[in-house]
């Protein structure tokens, strides 16, 4: 991933090193430790911040700084959230994009519908310290319900906790599995060269 972001770089004339410098910070999932990510980035005098695993850093980086750049990737609406201000005009300094995934699980819910002949259980599996997870629950268990579907609600945000959410899955006989947005249950490799 970092060799295509490299030489995306490179195509435009800029070489890691030499006029570009990228400094990396990873939180692990303990998400106390953004803020003070974050105020290092700041003291570092960054010229951009750009972000990853879900609402919490864009905070993080918001709370941090007013007049930095800062580039999202969300999975949920960044105004619903207070990220941004609209998503025509975000304003102040945040800026990026967002999968909707509320509206995904529910079309995903339209989806399992026309492949599960009869009415069965639902999972959504949920990462319990992203808050963000909540309209997603919300919005699949109301479009679960329309169709004549169960839901189960599965959570997980480690290893040992994941294999128990598959047990009660399996004990539960859930007939389809929706995940949502977390960056436990969909990690991002770590990028070579970075720490």
């Amino acid at each position: 991933m970092l060799a295509a972001f490299r030489k995306g770089l490179a195509a435009t004339g800029y070489v890691e090193g030499r006029g570009v410098l990228i400094e990396f910070r990873f939180a692990d999932g303990q998400y106390n430790r953004l803020p003070a990510l974050m105020e290092d980035l700041v003291g570092r005098r960054v010229l951009a911040v750009a972000t990853g695993g879900g609402l919490v850093s864009p905070a993080a980086a918001k709370a941090a700084s007013a007049t930095i750049p800062i580039i999202f990737n969300v999975a949920n609406d960044p105004v619903q959230f207070g990220l941004v201000e609209s998503m025509n005009r975000p304003g102040r300094n945040l800026t990026g994009v967002t999968s909707f995934r509320t509206l995904v699980m529910e079309k995903q819910i339209g989806l399992f519908s026309e492949l599960l002949h009869s009415p069965t259980a639902i999972a959504l599996l949920i990462d319990p310290q992203m808050t963000e997870s909540e309209p997603q629950v919300a919005g699949a268990q109301k479009a679960a319900a329309a169709i004549g579907h169960e839901t189960m609600v599965v959570q997980a945000n480690s290893d040992s906790a994941l294999d128990a959410a598959f047990a009660e899955m399996v004990e539960k006989k859930a007939g389809a599995l929706l995940v949502a947005a977390s960056p436990f249950l969909y990690p991002l490799p770590r990028l070579e060269g970075s720490s």
